[in-house]
């Protein structure tokens, strides 16, 4: 999925528009192996990251699931990942070749968000993200 045609790239920005509309979900993106955010955003402008920033969070989040891949033959493959910060919950989701990135406020139910995530995008990639 390294290069998205116009349809792909809309269908793949109307699934994280469905995320963010979540209560709780501040950002919902797909970013790729090089860090760069190929669909989505923050639901609204207001957010605290600059776009340099944004893009170091993005590449050492893809690298983070990058290493973590390494031990997939002996604990099985990621389903997906979640850090609980003060101010934030980061949920990552492995998706085809990228990463669906998912920020939410703390008191959000992470688990109803990584099954919201796996109905949208299998709905509409025909792909079950959960494996």
């Amino acid at each position: 999925m390294s290069l998205l045609n116009c349809q792909e790239a809309t269908r793949l920005h109307d699934s994280c528009l469905k995320i963010s509309a979540t209560p709780g979900v501040t950002f919902t993106g797909v970013i790729n192996k090089n860090g760069r955010l190929v669909a989505g955003g923050f639901s609204t402008n207001n957010h605290p990251y600059e776009k340099g920033e944004l893009y170091m969070i993005f590449l050492e989040l893809y690298l983070d699931y990058s290493m973590r891949r390494e031990f997939d033959s002996a604990l099985g493959k990621i389903s997906y990942m979640a850090t609980l910060r003060k101010h934030v919950n980061v949920t990552t989701i492995p998706f085809k070749d990228e990463l669906i990135l998912i920020f939410s406020e703390p008191s959000t139910n992470i688990e109803k968000i990584v099954k919201k995530t796996n109905k949208i995008f299998g709905d509409y990639f025909n792909y079950q993200v959960l494996n």
